[in-house]
């Protein structure tokens, strides 16, 4: 008798112990679901984020904009600071006493044209003065002859406003026309033109120049169309 209820001891501990363990995890497992499900949507199955600094952030500095002298004199103006007053750069032109024109162009006389070629020396005729005189000598050449002009001009050079290197000018020419085997021009004879011009300037040293000159050859109307290329000396 005392076997057989040792045996259902045994029989009935066996069978309580697993039950016992499974409901021990199944409670922890209820615990651990609970706790998740208390906290918020957004921090659940997160890290806790840190604590962030209270003390308010610097407030950053905006960059400094380096002061550069434009090219064309204006004044550059930083961001988020007040309009400034646009400077004009000031141009100062460089004086030269003496120019040289090389000339090159048509001439055109009786309905003939020819390809004329020469050099003018001027000379300012004061410290920074618009007015110049000097000599020139020319030489054209027709089909067939050709004419040989010396002449002595002045003219005078005005810039143009807000174009400091755009000039305009105006001009006189008296001298001699020296036919070689032109027929329209028999003998030599007086010369004298009328000049208009318009300069750009490269540099301070070279400028482009368009010329035109009607005038007269003796008795004739005559016609210069020229391009120069003017060089300056002190």
């Amino acid at each position: 008798m005392c076997c057989v209820s040792k045996a259902f001891n045994r029989k009935l501990l066996a069978i309580l112990l697993p039950l016992a363990l499974f409901s021990a995890s199944t409670h922890l497992q209820a615990e651990s679901l609970n706790r998740l499900t208390s906290q918020p949507k957004q921090q659940q199955g997160k890290k806790k984020p840190k604590d962030k600094d209270d003390s308010p952030a610097a407030p950053k500095e905006r960059k400094r904009v380096e002061d550069k002298a434009a090219a064309d004199g204006k004044t550059k103006v930083e961001r988020g600071a007040p309009a400034k007053k646009t400077k004009l750069e000031v141009y100062y032109e460089p004086f030269y006493r003496y120019l040289l024109n090389v000339i090159a162009g048509v001439n055109i006389m009786d309905g003939r044209s020819g390809i004329v070629s020469g050099a003018q020396l001027g000379f300012s005729l004061g410290e920074r003065s618009p007015w110049y005189l000097g000599p020139e000598i020319n030489f054209s050449l027709y089909s067939p002859g050709s004419l040989i002009q010396p002449m002595l001009g002045m003219w005078y050079q005005l810039r143009i406003y807000r174009s400091p290197r755009l000039s305009i000018a105006t001009g006189l020419l008296l001298g001699a026309a020296i036919p070689s085997g032109f027929a329209s021009v028999p003998s030599t004879t007086f010369s004298g033109f009328f000049e208009a011009v318009i300069s750009q300037e490269l540099n301070d040293l070279v400028s482009m120049r368009g010329q035109i000159r009607p005038g007269f050859i003796g008795s004739k109307f005559a016609f210069m169309m020229n391009l120069n290329v003017t060089f300056r000396f002190q």
